[in-house]
């Protein structure tokens, strides 16, 4: 069996591989795209591998040659400079097997465009053609995913325009930007005499405080007329606009279990994280075959910085006890985990209640615009 790779982008930004299970005789079996590029982590950005494209021939499926291509990456996680894994599943028990476990939700939420009569209409936002300043748009993204987990490093505008899609800019009363929304508008034309309305799509919707998001949402009235519906894209990464809404009855939730993340280096992910400014203590121990995840961890903290040693004796006392999957999970704070909430995740032993390691880890705002 041969292993192929070939490069399909290289930069600063982005290093992206495809990787390709060939028989003997050339005949392409498995492949699947890597990408290497930055992604938060608690304020920090870490080097990530994303997985995408994953897909076998169906004559040469069931033969194990998946398992041995995620095999031979996650091994080359410290040669590459990974600190965690991504992949959006096909299936969430089979990348379990990996050690990876899901992290994030994508939520779709559908009302009528008169659910948003909670706010006054607002018409004052800049189209980004006529904006003086586009780097603005990377400017206010860069600072609202600082505290909201997976999201992607963006460096050039051409990375916020979607296809038949319109970015508007808000700039507060001192002249800042401080939120944007980018709206699609899905119509079609009756056959007779009229463009009859389908949804105003909001693909993304970006704010640094109350003020800006309302006045987001005011901007989406003045569809009022052209539109009868709206649709959210994803809220799971912007809990604050599900705050806003008043009209749950004639609001439809539709929650899509999303992303899934593999720990490759665990001291590297405790040193990234942003911690608390009381003192606190906390030894750790991650059972893995990867040998950079395995291993026990003591970290002290105060003031928001760290330490972090990683124990020779491994039967040294820990705190707690945990596999691939739950670390991932407990990591990435996708909830507000205490020592008996844990418990229930596969692989974990608390020793004692944690909780200079859980208010660590608190729950935190995890999701991602970009589908990779």
């Amino acid at each position: 069996m041969i292993h192929n790779t070939f490069i399909h982008q290289d930069n600063e930004h982005i290093r992206s591989v495809g990787h390709q299970f060939c028989r003997d005789d050339g005949t392409a079996m498995t492949h699947a795209t890597i990408n290497t590029l930055k992604t938060r982590f608690a304020g920090s950005w870490v080097p990530t591998m994303t997985v995408c494209g994953v897909g076998t021939r169906p004559q040469f499926r069931r033969q194990g040659t998946v398992r041995m291509m995620l095999d031979d990456l996650l091994h080359s996680a410290r040669e590459n400079g990974w600190y965690v894994s991504l992949l959006h599943p096909f299936s969430f028990s089979y990348y379990r097997k990996f050690g990876y476990e899901r992290v994030s939700d994508t939520i779709i939420a559908d009302m009528p465009m008169t659910a948003l009569d909670f706010q006054p209409r607002y018409s004052d936002l800049v189209q980004l053609e006529e904006a003086d300043h586009p780097e603005d748009l990377i400017k206010v993204y860069a600072a609202f995913n600082q505290k909201r987990n997976l999201s992607f490093e963006r460096y050039s505008v051409s990375q916020f325009k979607k296809d038949k899609s319109c970015t508007y800019l808000y700039y507060n009363e001192a002249g800042d930007c401080t939120g944007y929304v980018i709206t699609q508008i899905e119509n079609h034309y009756d056959g007779i005499n009229r463009m009859v309305s389908d949804n105003l799509h909001v693909h993304e919707i970006v704010y640094l405080d109350r003020d800006a998001l309302m006045h987001l949402l005011a901007f989406l009235r003045m569809f009022e007329g052209e539109l009868k519906t709206v649709r959210f894209h994803d809220i799971g990464m912007t809990p604050e606009v599900d705050l806003c809404f008043r009209h749950y009855m004639d609001t439809r939730y539709d929650i899509h279990p999303d992303i899934m993340a593999r720990i490759l280096h665990t001291e590297a992910m405790l040193r990234a994280n942003t911690y608390p400014t009381e003192r606190g203590l906390f030894t750790l121990r991650v059972e893995d075959y990867l040998p950079d995840v395995a291993g026990t961890f003591r970290v002290e903290y105060e003031n928001g910085k760290c330490e972090v040693e990683r124990l020779d004796n491994e039967c040294a006392k820990a705190d707690l006890t945990v596999g691939p999957t739950a670390l991932a999970k407990l990591l990435y704070g996708t909830d507000a985990f205490n020592a008996a909430l844990a418990s229930y995740l596969d692989g974990v032993k608390m020793e004692n209640d944690a909780l200079d390691f859980f208010r660590a880890f608190p729950k935190r705002i995890n999701g991602l615009y970009e589908h990779f």
